[in-house]
């Protein structure tokens, strides 16, 4: 059976979280700073049919992503000292299985998409991002290691340096009129920083000596987990699908900008916090009691505080964005501003979400994602119905809405597990 690593003192390890927010925040500014010349650069070099192609390819990239290391990596960083060493070698082997599968999927995927939009561009696009997945293996477990070790100053640096590459590259390959290519292309490009990073960072190799885990144990709680994140991923990428196949593929290329200005400039910052958090959690695994405190601690004074930035950059978008991305795209100001406040109710969603896979509870977590998945697809739909602001409408107070109720349904589950257990203890915070 996983279980929890050995923890520290609870003070040492806030203290320890505190620090790679401090050292994210860092990471953060500089992501953003290129990030935001970039879209800025892109939304005045691309037309919104080259925007809607690369959206196009990318989706398809993210979606097959989601399936590639979701689970396998949490089994690792939760696994004990004692298993460890087996944890990584069928960690590893399911790793290259579930890579190299992927590399098909999304080649036989990508001919299929050019075939039915009739964008025969969209084949090379999609085929050149599988190669992504060959390049994974290679050093995703020294990637789970580093993070179980909470070695965040080496995971915030290399983050840092890819995203800044990725942006740089995408401004140079668009000026010189690569136009769809320019997005595209820096995903491939820029994955092998990551890769030599991280194992420069934290060298591994397959213990001979070690018994590897059962499959099966490890895939009993990382499929779950899989399914979670494959479902997440569509909801943030079906919607793409559904306005491109509705409403053609301008609309998705307008729909597309107002996605990267508003929530898109986020959700990086969301997905590191919940990967902070993770490990964190995992410390009191065994006990909900405590993981209850550290739960509410975190969406307190962590999760609450980003929101309120999330929500001020909301109130911004009706300055910044004609000013900084020109006059075309005066009109989807509003839009930006509504997108982006709905982003503020998914650090909590995702907070909860990792809670949930450090008790062990990933079919709750797995159910919540469908129900937010569903209000939010479901909510797009009836948009769609009628226009693309409607739609845009419709999507952010769905999900918004759905990702608070699942942070409360989760947290309720944990008081219930806690009660359950005889383990309960006072917070101190509310819900």
């Amino acid at each position: 059976m996983l279980t929890s690593h050995p923890a520290s003192s609870d003070a040492a390890k806030t203290d320890g979280l505190w620090r790679y927010i401090a050292y994210y925040g860092m990471s953060e500014i500089a992501q953003r700073a290129t990030r935001l010349v970039t879209t800025v650069l892109i939304a005045r070099l691309l037309l919104p049919v080259d925007l809607g192609i690369a959206a196009s390819a990318i989706t398809c990239f993210e979606l097959i992503r989601s399936i590639a290391n979701a689970g396998i990596g949490q089994a690792v960083i939760r696994s004990s000292d004692a298993t460890m060493a087996g944890t990584c070698i069928t960690a590893w082997r399911l790793m290259w299985i579930i890579c190299a599968s992927l590399t098909i999927v999304q080649t036989v995927a990508g001919a299929a998409i050019a075939s039915v939009t009739g964008h025969p561009e969209l084949f090379p696009m999609i085929a050149v991002l599988s190669g992504v997945y060959l390049m994974m293996p290679v050093a995703l477990i020294q990637t789970y290691l580093v993070q179980r070790c909470s070695n965040h100053a080496t995971i915030a640096k290399i983050a840092t340096i890819q995203a800044v590459a990725d942006n740089v590259l995408t401004i140079a390959l668009a000026l010189l009129g690569l136009g769809a290519w320019s997005i595209v292309l820096p995903k491939l490009l820029t994955c092998p920083i990551w890769m030599i990073g991280i194992r420069r960072a934290h060298p591994w190799r397959a213990c001979t000596n070690a018994a590897p885990e059962p499959f099966f144990q490890l895939l009993q709680f990382s499929l779950p987990v899989i399914g979670s994140e494959i479902i997440t991923a569509a909801r943030l990428q079906l919607d793409k699908i559904m306005v491109g196949a509705t409403l053609g593929v301008e609309a998705l290329g307008i729909y597309y900008f107002v996605f990267n200005a508003g929530i898109g400039l986020t959700l990086s910052l969301t997905s590191a916090l919940s990967n902070t958090l993770y490990p964190y959690f995992a410390l009191s695994a065994k006990s909900p009691g405590e993981l209850l405190q550290r739960l509410d601690r975190s969406l307190v004074h962590k999760a609450l505080p980003i929101s309120a930035l999330v929500l001020l950059q909301a109130a911004l978008a009706p300055i910044y964005v004609p000013l900084l991305f020109g006059a075309k795209w005066n009109s989807s100001a509003w839009l930006v501003a509504i997108m982006s406040a709905s982003a503020a109710t998914k650090l909590f969603s995702d907070a909860s979400a990792q809670a949930l896979r450090a008790v062990g509870s990933t079919g709750i977590e797995l159910k919540g994602s469908l129900l937010i998945a569903f209000f939010s697809l479901a909510g797009l739909a009836l948009g769609l119905c009628i226009d693309l602001p409607s739609a845009v409408v419709a999507f952010s107070f769905a999900s918004g809405l759905s990702q608070l109720l699942f942070s409360l349904m989760a947290r309720q589950w944990i008081v219930t597990a806690d009660k359950g257990s005889g383990l309960l203890r006072t917070t101190g915070i509310s819900a």
